[in-house]
C-alpha cells in the first residue's frame, strides 16, 4: 500500500452515468444527437456570419467566435463520453493526456506561427528587399512594408503576449510546486541540488521569453539595429545550445544512460579492432 502511494498511475478510471446497458444506449443516443446539433448548429453560425456581410458586425464578431469555442469545448468532451459508452473499461490513458498536452502546445505553435506568417506576407513590400537581420524574422520584415503596419503589429504582440503570459503561468505555478516540494527536503544536500537545477532551468527559460518579448512586444520601428541581431542571437541559437546543457547533460539519468553509451561503443570497438570506416 506504501508503494502504491509513490507509484504513478497509467491511467485514470471514469466512473460515467450509470451501468445498467439499456441506459448507456440511451445516454449514448442523447450524447451523440446532442454533438451533432451541436457540431453542425454552431459551425452553420460561423459560416453564415462570414457569407453575409449583413452580419458583419462586433455582436456577430464575438458570436461567430462563442461558437468556434463550443465546437472546441464539446469536441473535447463529448467523443470521450461516446467512446467511454462503448467500451467495458471506462479509462483514460496516462500517455493519452500526455500525448494530449504535448499536442496542444505543437497546435498553439502552429496557430501562432500561422497566424504571423498569413498577416505579415499579405502586406505590400516596395521598399528595399534587404533584409537587416541574419535570418528572416517578423519585426525586420514589418520594417519593409510600405503600408501601414500598427494593426499587424498589434494583433502579433497581442498573439505573443497570450503565449508568454499563459506558459509563464503555467512554468511559475510548477515551479512553485517543486520549490514547496523542494523547502520539505530534509537533505541539505539534496535542497542544494535541486536550487541548482532549477536556477539554471530559470535562467534559460529568463533568457528565451527576455528576449522574445523585447523582439516582438517593443515599440515598433522602422529601422533594425545590431542590438536586435543580438537579441534574437539569445533566443534563437544561444537558448537551443544551452537547453541540452542544462536540461540533460546535468541531468544523472542522462550522464548514467552516456556512461552505458560509451561503453557498449567501446566494447563494440575492442571486438572489432577498429572503426568499420
Amino acid at each position: 500500500m506504501v508503494e502504491d502511494n509513490y507509484t504513478s498511475p497509467s491511467e485514470f478510471i471514469l466512473l460515467g452515468f450509470t451501468n445498467r446497458e439499456d441506459l448507456q444506449v440511451m445516454c449514448f443516443v442523447l450524447f451523440l444527437a446532442i454533438y451533432v446539433v451541436t457540431f453542425i448548429g454552431n459551425l452553420g453560425v460561423i459560416a453564415l456570419i462570414r457569407m453575409d456581410s449583413c452580419l458583419h458586425t462586433p455582436m456577430y464578431f464575438f458570436l461567430s467566435h462563442l461558437s468556434l469555442l463550443d465546437v472546441c469545448y464539446s469536441s473535447t468532451i463529448i467523443p470521450q463520453a461516446l467512446l467511454n459508452v462503448l467500451v467495458e473499461k471506462k479509462v483514460i490513458s496516462f500517455i493519452r493526456l500526455c500525448t494530449g498536452m504535448l499536442a496542444g502546445a505543437y497546435l498553439g505553435g502552429v496557430i501562432s506561427s500561422t497566424i504571423h506568417t498569413v498577416s505579415i506576407f499579405r502586406l505590400p513590400f516596395c521598399r528595399s528587399k534587404t533584409i537587416n537581420h541574419f535570418f528572416c524574422d517578423g519585426p525586420p520584415l514589418l520594417a519593409l512594408s510600405c503600408s501601414d503596419t500598427h494593426a499587424i503589429e498589434a494583433m502579433v504582440s497581442a498573439v505573443v503576449g497570450f503565449n508568454v503570459l499563459s506558459t509563464t503561468v503555467f512554468i511559475l505555478i510548477s515551479y512553485l510546486l517543486v520549490l514547496a516540494t523542494v523547502m520539505r527536503m530534509r537533505s541539505a544536500a539534496g535542497r542544494r541540488k535541486a536550487f541548482s537545477t532549477c536556477a539554471s532551468h530559470f535562467i534559460s527559460i529568463a533568457l528565451y521569453y527576455g528576449s522574445s518579448l523585447f523582439m516582438y512586444l517593443r515599440p515598433s520601428s522602422r529601422q533594425s539595429s545590431k542590438h536586435d541581431e543580438v537579441v534574437s542571437m539569445l533566443y534563437s541559437v544561444a537558448v537551443p545550445m544551452l537547453n541540452p546543457l542544462i536540461y540533460s547533460l546535468r541531468n544523472t539519468d542522462m550522464k548514467n544512460a552516456m556512461r552505458k553509451a560509451k561503453s557498449r561503443v567501446l566494447s563494440s570497438l575492442s571486438i572489432h579492432g577498429s572503426l568499420p570506416w
